[in-house]
């Protein structure tokens, strides 16, 4: 799965994914590659991509989440520049 997004215009900037993933029973946040983590929930972990995008995130790029649902898909939890 390609989870790196262009805007409707070339000009703009790529989508910075954050990609919650569970790993032998802890959850982690993937951004762009790069681990942040461990967290005790999935709940957990989504907050903690939120903190992570306010925190740090680069205002001039939109920012997306991605969790499992239920039935385990990769899911869009949220997109937008910033919360």
């Amino acid at each position: 799965m390609n989870f790196i997004e262009r805007s409707e215009t070339s000009k703009s900037a790529c989508t910075c994914c954050y990609i919650v993933v569970e790993i032998q029973g802890t959850w982690w946040i993937d951004v762009e590659g790069k681990p942040c983590g461990p967290c005790d929930t999935k709940q957990e972990a989504i907050e903690c991509a939120f903190k992570l995008i306010d925190a740090f995130g680069d205002r001039s790029r939109p920012a997306a989440v991605y969790a499992p649902g239920d039935d385990g898909r990769t899911e869009l939890i949220w997109r937008g520049r910033h919360p």
